[in-house]
């Protein structure tokens, strides 16, 4: 084999993996994109509602005022 023949099976195999490099990479990204929609859809079921927030708010005003109490005691 010549030099020039050398040289155009390097690239040419260099070529091939790196085509090989980006599909993959594409077809990876395209099925984290395809999970990242999944999961918004996921998340937004389990969000806290106003009602939710409300409760804890209330919670954590009598949990403040107990607080309050003992601090006002000693």
């Amino acid at each position: 084999m010549d030099l020039q023949s050398l040289i155009n099976t390097a690239l040419g195999l260099a070529g091939a993996t790196l085509g090989w490099v980006a599909r993959t990479l594409y077809a990876a990204i395209r099925q984290l994109e395809t999970d990242l929609s999944a999961h918004k859809v996921e998340a937004a079921k389990t969000y806290a509602t106003k009602g939710d927030l409300g409760n804890i708010d209330d919670k954590l005003t009598r949990i403040n005022d107990k607080l309050d109490r003992l601090i006002e005691r000693k």
